[in-house]
């Protein structure tokens, strides 16, 4: 005889002597020893009191209990205990779970005392630290009820054992994958799933337009399950756009990088699949996901000869795929949207260097670039490599990272910024990937739109440079950057202000053009300073000083002075007589930080 037929016997036998206690009217409650669907897990002397031996699905629970139905395929049902939080009244720990109620055609099952207002609770089937299935586990009271059905190996919640046996529907009545618990007027639904079904310590981390309040060490517990993995309910702000998204446990995030719900390219509800951040609007089909992810960079161009990746196991053809307006797109019949490259797996490594100047290579294979490729061209555009199996079904795929191909070509000692030869000015800017840079040059700081737009050329090592005029000289520019952007998968035009600028508008908002030699712009007294002496850079005392805060409730400065660079004009204030005293201390140097707009 098998396990679970002695379960099935055992519990039978309590439900007869149960029912016999009842017709006599001399019981109203039946204990049994411990049989072999509720083992102690302490001592043998222990009992476990089977309250009822029901459980079928039709059965009405009674007020103020949940119940949970626990399947193992296996029959073995020995020792498991059930861990229990939130809308609870159960008092548990981890030691000390609650013993099975009863046993039913389906499996063991657990009535759990709820409280009154119950909205979810949270549960683990255990054996001592072995968890079946593994994470944290949630019923949605208010929209799943009071029942939950689950099998082994498996964290989806049913609302019947039909369902949970493949009979019927999930949760959400969606068929193939439930959608679980219909999704709530002002919430977002974010549904993950793994390979491994190992949701264990996952939370969910949110910001921008949610109405949830959290922490990175306090993300939002997982709501529920359904069958294609788990999903997080997120509370929404009126009006929403977007709601940032990290799926996480401890600082292990997966698949990495922030993610994004925007209203207008997703609606309230997105599936991500583990390893991946392509966000879904629709259920996936899983089995026909493609191999690799060009969202992710895991491939490295050092050099213009040759590209370096942790190719994968097996003979496969490789590629290196391009677009020019990013719209590459990984599916299930392959990488599509643009043009590729052939390349080969070149023996002998890397060049000569390359490993001396980025030994984090060391390990990877060199693909070789052919002869002759436009690399020039390629750089402006979306770039993939990806490795074909005889089939054509694409191995594995991913994008690439180019900051040191780029150093390559592009390296340059061209002064950057405005340079003036007489009065005229030249403006550069190092833009190597762009494909268009257009100066636009404004009279005031406050302008809106530019007075004036110059078309800029671009040299081989990727400068762009305007040569003006003298007029020039006092007014404002920025520059237009028409460059492909990985961040948001398309080409782009920023407008920006200069890196090297030595001179902006209020708020930074414009670079502004001048010269610095020029002796108007220099302080009153500047000529006439006498630095004090230092004899070597060692004997440098520094006094790190924030602007904002030497003055901002220095009573001494007047308030319109108060947190700006005019308090220290003032020789008599309070913190310059402490800086004063400083000095007679020995202090040589006041370094003040920030020194630009914010401060």
């Amino acid at each position: 005889m098998s396990k679970s037929s002695r379960i099935i016997g055992l519990v039978a036998i309590v439900a007869l002597l149960a029912g016999a206690c009842d017709s006599s009217g001399t019981d109203d409650t039946t204990t049994s020893t411990t049989t072999a669907a509720t083992t102690t897990t302490q001592a043998s002397t222990t009992t476990t009191t089977v309250a009822e031996t029901g459980g079928e699905t039709g059965e009405e629970l009674p007020d103020g209990i949940a119940r949970v139905h626990y399947r193992n395929p296996d029959g073995d049902y020995d020792d498991w205990v059930l861990h229990v939080w939130e809308d609870t009244t159960e008092s548990v720990t981890w030691e000390n779970g609650l013993n099975p109620t009863g046993f039913d055609d389906f499996g063991l099952y657990w009535d759990v005392r709820i409280t009154d207002d119950a909205a979810k609770l949270g549960f683990v089937v255990h054996r001592g630290d072995e968890k079946d299935p593994g994470p944290d586990m949630f019923l949605d009271i208010a929209a799943q009820g009071r029942s939950a059905f689950f099998v082994s190996g498996d964290p989806t919640i049913h609302p019947t054992a039909d369902a949970a046996l493949g009979g019927g529907s999930t949760a959400g009545g969606a068929g193939e994958f439930g959608e679980g618990s219909p999704l709530a007027d002002g919430f977002a639904r974010v549904h993950y799933t793994r390979p491994d079904a190992d949701y264990g310590e996952f939370r969910l981390h949110v910001w921008e337009d949610t109405t949830d309040s959290v922490t990175w060490e306090n993300g939002l517990e997982i709501t529920a399950g359904d069958s294609f993995g788990v999903y997080w309910d997120v509370g929404l702000q009126e009006d929403w756009e977007q709601v940032g998204f990290i799926v996480h446990r401890g600082d292990e995030k997966d698949p990495g990088p922030d993610l994004f719900l925007t209203a207008a390219d997703h609606g309230r509800e997105a599936w991500i699949v583990s390893g991946s951040d392509k966000i879904f609007t629709e259920v996936p089909d899983l089995n026909t996901l493609p191999e690799g992810d060009i969202g992710k960079a895991q491939a490295h161009w050092p050099v213009s000869e040759a590209l370096a990746w942790a190719v994968p196991d097996g003979d496969a053809e490789y590629r290196l795929y391009h677009s020019p307006n990013g719209s590459l797109e990984l599916t299930a019949e392959g990488l599509v949207g643009g043009d590729f490259i052939e390349l080969t797996i070149d023996d002998s490594g890397l060049p000569v260097g390359t490993i001396e100047k980025f030994p984090h290579l060391v390990d990877l294979t060199a693909l070789a670039v052919p002869d002759g490729t436009d690399i020039d061209t390629l750089l402006t555009g979306q770039l993939a490599v990806a490795a074909i199996a005889d089939d054509g079904r694409v191995l594995d795929a991913t994008s690439l990272q180019i900051p040191g191909v780029i150093d390559d070509r592009y390296g340059s000692t061209a002064p950057l910024g405005v340079t003036l030869s007489g009065s005229t000015p030249t403006l550069t800017v190092w833009a190597p990937t762009a494909r268009n840079v257009r100066l636009h040059v404004f009279n005031t700081g406050s302008g809106t739109r530019a007075d004036l737009i110059v078309p800029m050329d671009r040299s081989q090592q990727g400068v762009w440079s305007a040569r003006g005029e003298a007029s020039w000289v006092g007014k404002y520019y920025l520059y237009e950057v028409e460059v492909f952007a990985p961040t948001v998968g398309s080409v782009v035009r920023n407008m920006v202000t200069d890196p090297y600028s030595v001179s902006l508008a209020t708020n930074s908002q414009k670079s502004q053009i001048i010269d610095l030699t020029d002796p108007s712009l220099a302080p009153l007294g500047w000529d006439d300073l006498e630095k004090p002496a230092l004899d070597a850079p060692e004997d440098i005392v520094l006094y790190e000083l924030h602007v904002r805060d030497f003055s901002a409730i220095d009573e001494s400065v007047p308030a319109e002075y108060q947190g700006t660079f005019k308090a220290f004009t003032l020789p008599r204030s309070a913190g310059m007589d402490h800086l004063s005293s400083l000095a007679n201390a020995g202090l040589t140097h006041v370094h003040l930080l920030p020194v630009f707009d914010i401060a």
